[in-house]
């Protein structure tokens, strides 16, 4: 049964009824909106309303997370057009109980009049799926950039006219829809495709279940599980060699544990913890690097309880979050949420938080560009795996449900991407099998988008964001032993040399970028406006020739080369050495 709007239509397609164009506020008179969902007995969020005229979005309003509703309430908002007479079509988009964009239009216009306040009442109401009465088919709504037919304000057939192409998060019909030129099932998405998982180099040996984490001095690798052992050394991914070294050590061998970068430092938090691998127990230990990641040192405060498997990720607050995990080796999962502030030792245990809704283990955790924690997928007691996503506000200390994984998964690994998205990476199925499946959820935290695969499918990876700003998938296990196979999304902008003083003219090399893309780079001794060099990818997303910079007149130091296009949005960086 889908949810819909009396009165209203669902709209599928973005041109089909409203075009992409962004607005700033208007001013002019207002026009009060009353949205009505005391009829409603499936759960819904409303998170936006926007009004438009003559096929132009004037004004759009995103509503909080807390409009979430079910069956009661009242929604109000006021609009002031920029316009005092004419049509005006409200365009509701509302989250359904799969986690799916619902855009929904009036079937009849507002009609503005000069000087008289307007008020238009949406009500929202179960239905059949079927069109309200009086309401047009979804095949049969106008366009007013896409129906081959020159309409008002277009000065040619489709060439758009008042509309511009959408923007992410968008429904399209066609990738000429979107400005990322990439509409998939009916929304417009950032390019992927390139770019791509890319291999890069290779762990000195094999692990799996490892913990990563970035901080100033680059990617590293701390601990996991080898075919016959429990590590204890760290490793630092070296950009500037595409090589890994030697850092420090942990205290102990870590397996199946969180590390997390906070206030300058990696924490590592639990896990499979013994030094006799025939018995390996679970340990509710904390260790804590120095900024170097050189030394290691066990922390006065610990867990609450020893565990494994669970995950970790940094809030919005500063608070280093715990979520889940199982009792390893006792049996049970656990649903305890907790936090500890990196900056102080003191509670001497993790601070408890609201439990998780769903208990599990093996799942991962990242923050997401809201400012909550995601917890995502996992293995639930009864041994099957989920797609669940929960959102932690950490302002509130409230959970909302996000939308599920489109591939159930347990044994996987998370971060925030550079542009705003969750990756959630490899895995295992319900009779686990090892995924090659990567999924994005993108900035607005409405949906998840498929990206290209990683190989081999691996469960127990590592994933973090790399210094550069990739993304890097680490180790894991693949048909049943652990891997020492690594892999990089995203593009790659690198400066030959990597030093030069002012006017020297320096080869940058683009690659993995989206296909037919427009690439820029920033140089950070600029102006921040200044562009200093663009190019146009081609359809393998590189950049041919290599562009040429130049290198400015600025004081000597070290600088960052800053690249992104605009169809991946995807931004990179290099270091750069003025001596």
């Amino acid at each position: 049964m889908a949810v819909r709007f009396l009165s209203l239509v669902l709209a599928l397609a973005c041109g089909a009824v409203t075009g992409c164009r962004s607005a700033t506020p208007p001013s002019g008179y207002g026009v009060d909106v009353t949205i009505d969902a005391r009829s409603l007995s499936r759960r819904s969020q409303v998170t936006r309303v926007s009004i438009t005229t003559s096929g132009a979005e004037i004004y759009a309003h995103t509503f909080e997370a807390a409009s979430q509703i079910r069956g009661g309430g009242l929604l109000r908002t006021r609009y002031v057009p920029s316009v005092t007479a004419g049509s005006l079509v409200f365009i509701v988009d509302a989250l359904d109980d799969s986690g799916t964009i619902l855009g929904v239009a009036t079937t009849m216009p507002v009609v503005l009049q000069a000087g008289k306040a307007v008020q238009v009442d949406i009500v929202l109401a179960d239905g059949d799926g079927g069109p309200p009465d009086g309401g047009m088919p979804v095949d049969m709504l106008p366009s007013t950039c896409t129906n081959g037919t020159k309409d008002t304000n277009e000065v040619d057939v489709d060439c758009g006219g008042p509309c511009s192409q959408c923007e992410p998060g968008k429904i399209c019909v066609k990738s000429d829809d979107c400005a990322t030129g990439a509409c998939v099932m009916a929304r417009c998405e950032l390019a992927t495709g390139p770019p791509g998982w890319v291999a890069v180099a290779s762990l000195p040996a094999a692990r799996a279940n490892a913990g990563a984490g970035t901080l100033d001095t680059g990617l590293h690798v701390a601990g996991g599980q080898s075919a016959s052992a429990f590590e204890q050394s760290t490793l630092r991914y070296d950009l500037a060699s595409s090589a890994w070294v030697s850092a420090g050590f942990l205290q102990q061998p870590h397996s199946a544990f969180p590390v997390v970068a906070a206030a300058g430092r990696l924490f590592a938090l639990g896990g499979i913890n013994t030094i006799d691998f025939m018995v390996p127990m679970s340990t509710s230990a904390i260790e804590a690097s120095d900024a170097t990641v050189a030394t290691w040192t066990q922390r006065a405060r610990t867990l609450s309880s020893p565990r494994a498997f669970h995950a970790g990720a940094l809030g919005a607050d500063g608070l280093v979050y715990i979520a889940g995990g199982n009792p390893y080796p006792l049996a049970g999962v656990l649903s305890t949420f907790e936090s500890i502030d990196p900056a102080t030792d003191a509670p001497d245990v993790a601070t408890a938080q609201p439990a998780l809704p769903l208990a599990r283990t093996q799942l991962a955790a990242a923050p997401d560009a809201l400012g909550r924690i995601a917890v995502i997928g996992g293995e639930l007691a009864d041994g099957s795996v989920t797609g669940q996503v929960d959102l932690y506000d950490t302002a509130t200390k409230m959970w909302s449900s996000g939308p599920a994984l489109t591939v159930p998964r347990a044994g996987l690994g998370a971060a925030l991407g550079p542009d705003g998205r969750i990756y959630a990476v490899g895995g295992y199925n319900a009779v686990g099998g090892a995924l090659a499946d990567v999924e994005a959820l993108v900035t607005s935290a409405s949906h998840w988008t498929s990206l290209v695969s990683i190989s081999p499918a691996r469960s127990g990876i590592a994933v973090a964001r790399g210094w550069d700003g990739r993304m890097y998938a680490v180790g894991g296990r693949a048909s049943g032993s652990p891997v020492n196979t690594v892999e990089a999304y995203g593009p790659k902008v690198q400066p030959g040399p990597t030093m030069g003083s002012a006017g020297t003219a320096i080869a940058l090399t683009c690659t993995n970028f989206a296909a037919n893309a427009n690439v820029t780079v920033k140089f950070s001794g600029d102006v921040s406006s200044v562009v200093a060099v663009s190019g146009k990818s081609n359809a393998q997303g590189n950049v041919n020739p290599s562009l040429v910079w130049h290198v400015p007149q600025v004081a000597s130091g070290t600088y960052f080369l800053t690249a992104v296009d605009d169809r991946s949005r995807y931004p990179v960086r290099t270091a750069f050495v003025v001596p």
